[in-house]
């Protein structure tokens, strides 16, 4: 376990990465490509961060929820364009909960890999 870098920003980092890449997905694939790659996404990020560092679950979910809380209230303040009119703010209002809850799953699914590993040595 990496002791030298603070995992929280690590988390942050992460986070915003999903976040682009299930905004991406969702002008490719629509709401179901949104919503699958936010999901997973974010319990790579829980999951990576778990494995390496000691932070609870807990952690990881809220950390990785605040770039989709900052995103959900950028989206609700700067509704100008037709195009902002078209990409709904109803759909993205789902995504800090599911980053939340994924994020919680990823970081408690690594830490009950690394207490399988410890167990097992």
């Amino acid at each position: 376990m990496s002791k030298g870098v603070n995992p929280l920003p690590v988390v942050l980092f992460g986070a915003v990465a999903a976040l682009f890449a299930s905004v991406a997905c969702y002008r490719f694939a629509g709401a179901p490509g949104l919503m699958g790659s936010s999901l997973v996404l974010n319990v790579v990020v829980g999951l990576a961060v778990s494995l390496r560092w000691p932070l609870n679950p807990w952690r990881i979910g809220v950390i990785a929820v605040l770039p989709n809380v900052a995103f959900l209230l950028w989206r609700w303040f700067t509704l100008h364009t037709p195009e902002d009119v078209a990409l709904n703010n109803s759909l993205f209002i789902f995504l800090p909960l599911i980053s939340l809850s994924a994020g919680y799953f990823g970081g408690f699914l690594g830490r009950s890999i690394v207490y399988k590993r410890m167990k097992a040595a």
